[in-house]
């Protein structure tokens, strides 16, 4: 129930911010943040971007998200606040959205999207140690279909 709220608080803030369809670059350490934004992004019919928030001793990280914010071109940075301000220093930085920051009684101006099967629901990224990162259109049916599997799998 908590993780509904939280994800229909973000979906609510997402929908006020961008279109249906329009990419969101998902950046959070692991944890209940990046679950709620997640499922956020898939109640608001934005596409999820998931990345690793950049590391200030990592320049290969830091190449890796640019180079991630400049093929999906995204209208949002989703985060927490305590990550915020150093994403704000981004050349050309897409808006930033700390969801820590988002008030709950948000979540009652949320609306359901009409979304269909082969509708993108997030671009995984991925890339070998030499190459750069290639975005792999993940469809809402595809996540369904998958579910079914599992349930299917662990009855």
């Amino acid at each position: 129930r908590d993780l509904d709220q939280r994800a229909r608080t973000i979906a609510a803030a997402l929908q006020a911010n961008a279109g249906l369809g329009e990419r969101a670059v998902l950046l959070f350490p692991s944890g209940p943040d990046y679950v709620a934004a997640f499922f956020g992004c898939l109640y608001a019919g934005v596409i999820a971007v998931p990345a690793y928030p950049p590391e200030s001793t990592r320049r290969h990280h830091q190449e890796r998200l640019l180079s991630i914010i400049s093929d999906a071109e995204p209208r949002l940075l989703l985060t927490i606040a305590s990550l915020s301000e150093g994403l704000a220093q981004i050349e050309n930085a897409p808006t930033v959205l700390s969801v820590d920051t988002l008030e709950a009684q948000q979540a009652d101006q949320w609306v359901e999207p009409d979304l269909k099967a082969d509708d993108i629901a997030f671009l995984q990224y991925t890339s070998g140690s030499t190459a750069l990162p290639k975005g792999v259109q993940v469809s809402h049916g595809n996540l369904v279909a998958n579910e079914v599997l599992i349930r299917r799998g662990f009855g």
